[in-house]
């Protein structure tokens, strides 16, 4: 092999890395963002295909800027584990009414009504990023309540 060709494939591996480097450095920086920055509030999700059974057909989690929630039908109870394996013991009752919410170090939004509490977790996105699109109330135990982002996402239409 010349030269010429090794300093060819020695700059395009080079370049490879950047970029590979710059991907790291985005998606890392947009998961420790959390859900501020990511949609505009007011926020709105309803689920996602519920089945005919789920007692939270209608429900609707409404979150603000100013980390107010409002909550209708809502499947909630104790946050059980942290982290990737936390989990929602359900209650009975769903939550109904006004709440707070703030997004923790493992970038789990967490939500605190009166009468008990959630978590919800965002999909992935691409190349390991955050979507705030779809997110999910992991249920102990229970397959998850999915819910879809009815409100707009920044720059999903740009």
């Amino acid at each position: 092999m010349t030269r010429d060709r090794w300093y060819w494939l020695a700059g395009v591996l080079l370049l490879a890395m950047t970029v590979g480097l710059l991907v790291v450095v985005v998606t890392g920086s947009e998961r420790s963002r959390g859900i501020e920055g990511r949609v505009i509030f007011p926020a709105v999700w309803t689920p996602t295909n519920p089945d005919d059974d789920v007692p939270w057909r209608g429900a609707e989690l409404r979150l603000e800027e100013d980390g107010s929630a409002q909550l209708t039908q809502v499947p909630g109870g104790e946050v059980q584990g942290s982290g990737g394996s936390a989990c929602v013991l359900r209650s009975r009752a769903l939550l109904t009414g006004p709440a707070d919410w703030d997004v923790d170090s493992k970038g789990l939004l967490r939500i605190h009504h009166q009468d008990g509490s959630l978590i919800l977790r965002p999909d992935q996105g691409k190349f390991g990023s955050v979507d705030w699109i779809d997110v999910s109330v992991p249920l102990c135990g229970e397959s998850a309540a999915t819910f879809g982002l009815r409100s707009a996402l920044i720059g999903s239409y740009d």
